[in-house]
């Protein structure tokens, strides 16, 4: 049993103080030599390539004072210039995630650094699509809840052109969520760290597997569970991690053919009132040539809506549409 009366200490307040930075005239000198030595994107590029002594030395600082403290996320405000061009920038932000750790591929093709933008598909109505492919807002989620454990760490993403209209971040943090929940509904806290079977969107498991199974809220230890009283980010080893995005539980269900129970709904409910409380959440509206950078299983994020300038037809115009750049990394 999980004591739902004991609550994490951690409250995060940073409406007037986003953690924005900007990188040192070194770092940026050094990003450009990326930059310039390619004008394709080129996915075998690595760090030992060339010279980051600064940039290096700045990846390290953010982790450190950012990503694995409280806050969990940062902004990079002059990260790419858009006098280099969209493969360019691919080539930029696959070196410095590296500077994090590891790449790890976004679907089963082995896609490094994706294009996010509308691709005129809705992941509520195709089980083969992703939420980072439509232009819908809301489904506040952490990246790679479609694939089994481990999560991604951290998650970055540059931000080439801004929608229209729309678009903004969303973004919460984890415990904040968890203590919401204990405060509020407590009776839900148990089934949330139990597992629930999700979709896999498509890409099928090493035999054939649609669906498979974890919890949303978890401990790197089983025994951490039972107290519910360290604050994660001070003991690394027992770490509280989140995964939602409650259509790919939907959906989960439904390709198992396994009926959700009233338990399973109302915690998948009560989930959801909590993350909809704009009082816990940030908003945050990219700039091009910004870099969001966070730890994806302490925060999970959203957006709202978005509309593209769009052509004659009203298709999105391929030279002003919204796109943002993403890779997910692992420690």
């Amino acid at each position: 049993m999980l004591d739902s009366d004991v609550k994490i200490n951690l409250r995060l307040k940073t409406e007037s103080n986003l953690p924005s930075v900007e990188l040192s005239s070194d770092s940026l000198m050094e990003l450009d030599s990326i930059y310039d030595k390619y004008d394709y994107f080129e996915p075998t590029l690595n760090p030992k390539l060339f010279n980051l002594e600064s940039l290096s030395k700045d990846a390290f600082n953010f982790r450190q004072n950012y990503l694995e403290q409280k806050i969990g996320y940062i902004i990079i405000k002059n990260f790419w210039n858009p006098k280099y061009s969209i493969e360019q920038a691919k080539n930029g932000l696959l070196i410095f995630s590296q500077l994090f750790g590891k790449i790890i591929q976004q679907n089963a093709s082995g896609l490094l650094v994706k294009e996010v933008k509308d691709r005129s598909k809705s992941y509520t109505h195709d089980s083969t699509s992703r939420y980072s492919e439509s232009k819908y807002g809301g489904n506040y989620h952490t990246d790679g809840a479609e694939i089994p454990p481990p999560l991604p760490d951290f998650l970055t993403l540059v931000c080439i052109r801004k929608s229209k209209s729309g678009g903004e971040f969303k973004i919460l943090n984890a415990n904040e969520i968890h203590n919401a929940l204990l405060e509020k509904h407590p009776e839900s806290i148990t089934r949330l760290h139990k597992n629930f079977i999700w979709d896999r969107r498509g890409d099928l498991g090493p035999n054939g597997e649609e669906t498979f199974e974890k919890p949303i809220f978890s401990y790197s230890t089983a025994a951490h569970a039972l107290t519910l009283g360290t604050d994660f980010y001070t003991d690394q080893n027992n770490t509280l991690t989140c995964e939602y995005l409650r259509q790919y539980i939907d959906d989960g269900y439904k390709k198992s053919e396994t009926n959700q129970t009233q338990e399973d709904i109302d915690a998948l409910n009560s989930m959801d009132s909590v993350l909809y409380d704009d009082s816990l959440a940030q908003t945050i509206l990219l700039e091009p040539g910004e870099i969001l950078i966070s730890t994806n299983s302490h925060t999970l994020h959203g957006r709202t809506n978005f509309t593209d300038f769009t052509n004659e037809d009203g298709s999105p115009d391929p030279k002003k549409q919204r796109i943002l750049l993403r890779t997910w990394i692992i420690k």
